[in-house]
């Protein structure tokens, strides 16, 4: 068997007990479409999604990103972690996307051990409200732009495995940490 899918299926049993409000496939909540309700709530969800994707990482050394339905919470907001700082996107809306794109190999935190060969705009722009309570508008692009569009899926109630046919759905078999933005498939 695999040794990064053996890894996983082990990391994945200490998240539960460490984490045991991380939501997985098949919670109704991942397939809910997430409402902003006030700034002051979402910072304090941002917060706790903060804490619970650090002890994820300790965990299992990845993680780039959660959505406050990951755990539990409809409020519509995620934090990432990108480049050793954490970043608070509140009320995130996708503006624009380009007609580039680009494949990886996508895991998720609520999908466990599966992985899924996606297609996303190379390019987007986003609006949201950062953790200073800022409306900011930027563009992101190459892995930002992917994983901005990932998480606001969660949001939207869509997971990766949507974006896709059964034929690039498959137990994670590589180590997501050398995984590579590409051009095609």
């Amino acid at each position: 068997m695999n040794k990064y899918y053996l890894n996983l299926v082990e990391k994945s049993l200490s998240i539960a007990k460490e984490v045991p409000n991380l939501t997985i496939l098949g919670s109704d909540i991942l397939r809910r479409k997430c409402v902003f309700d006030n700034y002051q709530t979402s910072l304090l969800v941002c917060g706790n999604l903060k804490i619970a994707l650090a002890k994820i990482r300790d965990l299992t050394g990845v993680g780039r990103g959660l959505a406050a339905n990951q755990i539990g919470s409809p409020d519509r907001c995620f934090v990432t972690f990108v480049d050793g700082e954490f970043q608070y996107f509140i009320n995130p809306k996708i503006l624009s996307t380009s007609v580039n794109t680009n494949w990886y190999k996508e895991n998720c935190l609520s999908c466990g051990p599966v992985a899924c060969d996606v297609e996303r705009a190379s390019e987007v722009t986003i609006s949201f409200i950062d953790k200073k309570g800022l409306e900011n508008e930027k563009e992101f692009d190459g892995f930002w732009a992917r994983l901005l569009q990932h998480e606001i899926d969660h949001l939207n109630g869509v997971v990766n495995i949507d974006h896709v046919g059964k034929e690039d759905v498959f137990l994670i078999n590589f180590d997501p940490l050398k995984e590579q933005l590409r051009d095609s498939r």
